[in-house]
């Protein structure tokens, strides 16, 4: 077994800082850095540079499909009440998993964990013998606040600023909570902001908080769409129905189980029947979206291929099968497609949020950018449309009129299970998924349907040589028939 030293972090430390560890480490071995994303070249050269020649391994690399899909099983026989716990329980066994599987190949001389953040759980690897040595970081996670008055009157105004919409339909009043950017398109019933249900919810929670008493009133109908209910504190009333509304098509082999984690009287809307696969699937019921509107895709456009978008999906730890550096593997992917066809122009586009430091961290776009920029391709580019968001006015969902910016004049749009790849299909642009880390297809509702999936460099290529030919043409057109004749199912 090698003998080495061992040294952890994420990509929220500060790679400038990382040369004070020359004082920690043992200079007679060489040095291997395990990382929860994937280094690029640049920032391998750079590290290089302050403590001499690396090996380096990613979490991912430690572990297999189905043992990621074995710790969401896990965690949830062991937490089925409380989503925040069963999500830490998801990371406590991600990290005992990869500890095992690294000190297997590698005898540390000296064990060092630089960050508690992006994935990492620190208590794990103090247990496992490592010490925590405190560098430098782009964001420092703050101990949250206990639910004191202060804290409590201050998210009632934060209530009193989230938009609120509602309608009329079939007799019944539709309120809906949040942002409608990822959702109002799909709506027949047209939703106008509505203030004075936001008082109306405020005084739903005070009355639930000081008299334990809720408003309940007929023939209306509180509905939200996944994302957006996170923001919101529904009070957990038989009487106080709140439908969750699919914003995107989650996985239907997601193995992670938190849409379990559902209050008694609410209940999940779908707006197709391939929305309600990864419901069926994890036997939760789930209801067709009264207020739907059919969207069909219309006639393709398949051409020869010279403009690319490369839309960014995005991670986090509400399931071990997401693994931070699977955005930086589909990078590298791409890296090597342009510099193999310089005759076609890629843009990529990295998601909003991954700059929120749950998700792939604060300085994970621009780390992006500066690895293209010392790339130096002139065909590779990151996408100058991606809306800036920051912590204090975090956003979830994200308006579709920047992403309307990235496909002007694109020919074919590529990612990984993004609603974004369909918005495209909805302007003739065809879509292909990519997944390129060996694992489970997580649009394989779409793949059944016919639509092009690659797992791997030379698959990308061979989409990009035979789109606008007809056995390419003829396949994709056929697949478009099939989701829209999927639409019309009930």
């Amino acid at each position: 077994m090698k003998k080495a030293n061992l040294v952890v972090f994420t990509q929220n430390l500060k790679l400038d800082s990382l040369g004070e560890i020359l004082t920690e480490i043992n200079k007679d071995y060489s040095t291997v850095l395990l990382t929860s994303h994937c280094l690029f070249e640049n920032e391998i050269e750079s590290i290089e540079g302050m403590i001499g020649n690396v090996e380096t391994y990613t979490f991912a690399s430690l572990m297999s499909d189905a043992d990621m899909e074995k710790i969401d099983i896990d965690a949830y026989k062991e937490e089925h009440e409380d989503i925040g716990e069963y999500y830490r329980r998801i990371k406590v066994k991600k990290n005992e998993l990869i500890i095992s599987r690294i000190l297997e190949k590698i005898d540390p001389i000296v064990k060092l964990i630089l960050c508690d953040d992006l994935g990492i759980d620190l208590g794990s690897w103090l247990k496992a013998g490592f010490r925590k040595v405190e560098l430098e970081y782009y964001h420092k996670t703050e101990v949250a606040e206990s639910e004191n008055k202060t804290a409590y009157f201050q998210a009632i105004k934060r209530f009193a600023r989230e938009p609120v919409y509602s309608t009329r339909y079939n007799g019944k009043k539709y309120v809906f909570y949040g942002s409608m950017n990822r959702i109002g398109y799909r709506l027949n019933s047209e939703f106008k902001r509505d203030r004075l249900e936001n008082w109306l919810f405020i005084a739903t929670i005070v009355s639930r908080k000081l008299f334990n008493k809720s408003i309940c009133r007929k023939n209306v109908k509180h509905i939200s769409t996944l994302h957006e209910s996170l923001k919101w504190r529904f009070p957990k009333l038989s009487n106080y129905e709140v439908g969750l509304i699919q914003d995107g098509y989650l996985p239907p082999n997601y193995s992670s189980l938190y849409l379990k984690f559902i209050n008694p009287n609410e209940h999940y809307y779908a707006w197709d029947t391939l929305g309600m696969q990864v419901f069926h699937n994890q036997n939760i019921p789930v209801k067709m979206l009264p207020l739907r509107k059919k969207l069909y895709l219309p006639e393709p456009e398949l051409k020869r291929v010279k403009s690319v978008l490369c839309i960014a999906s995005g991670a986090g730890d509400w399931t071990a099968m997401k693994n931070r550096s699977d955005e930086d593997m589909m990078i590298l992917a791409f890296i090597e497609v342009a510099k193999r066809h310089p005759e076609i122009k890629f843009v990529y586009r990295c998601h909003p949020n991954w700059v929120y430091p749950a998700h792939q961290g604060m300085n994970s776009i621009n780390r992006v950018a500066e690895y293209f920029s010392w790339l130096n391709l002139p065909n590779l580019v990151l996408s100058g449309n991606i809306p800036s968001t920051n912590l204090d006015n975090f956003q979830l969902s994200i308006s579709r009129n920047s992403l309307a910016e990235d496909l002007k004049e694109v020919d074919i749009v590529f990612g990984e299970h993004s609603i974004s790849m369909v918005d495209a299909a909805f302007k003739r642009i065809p879509f292909a998924s990519v997944n390129v880390t060996g694992r489970r297809d997580f649009f394989c509702g779409m793949t059944s349907l016919g639509f092009p999936h690659c797992e791997s460099i030379e698959d990308i290529e061979s989409v990009l040589i035979e789109c606008g030919k007809q056995k390419f043409d003829d396949a994709y057109k056929a697949a478009v028939e099939k989701y829209n004749r999927m639409t019309d199912e009930e």
